[in-house]
């Protein structure tokens, strides 16, 4: 009787820790609209609507060619690897969110050093 009672527990118990990690989220907006936005500012919206997997990769670095976009915005965000999604479109809290940023060099961005004398 007591082993049946503790078994009951024991499945309650892992029955209510999977419910906690299968909890879904809503996107808050579509992935088209993350673009070219701030990156920090798109990590704390994240992790404000219960996100905790986000991670952050380098995208292209901002060198001559690609001046038009600004440093540390959005290059790319994926969704467990899918690259285009919605808002309102449901997402487990621990799905894996990979934010791909513009980078540069220290005296690469501001177009101070693009020139050096004599070239």
């Amino acid at each position: 009787m007591i082993r049946r009672a503790a078994a009951a527990l024991s499945g309650a118990a892992l029955m209510l820790a999977m419910a906690g990690c299968s909890s879904t989220i809503e996107m808050p907006r579509a992935s088209s609209d993350y673009l070219e936005q701030d990156a920090n500012a798109v990590i704390e919206e994240l992790q404000e609507a219960g996100f905790e997997n986000i991670y952050l990769e380098q995208g292209t670095e901002l060198w001559f060619n690609n001046l038009n976009h600004t440093e540390n915005t959005v290059e790319a965000i994926t969704l467990d690897g899918m690259s285009t999604f919605e808002a309102g479109e449901a997402a487990d809290a621990d799905s894996n969110i990979v934010i791909t940023y513009y980078w540069c060099t220290d005296y690469g961005c501001a177009g101070d050093f693009l020139f050096d004398e004599g070239w």
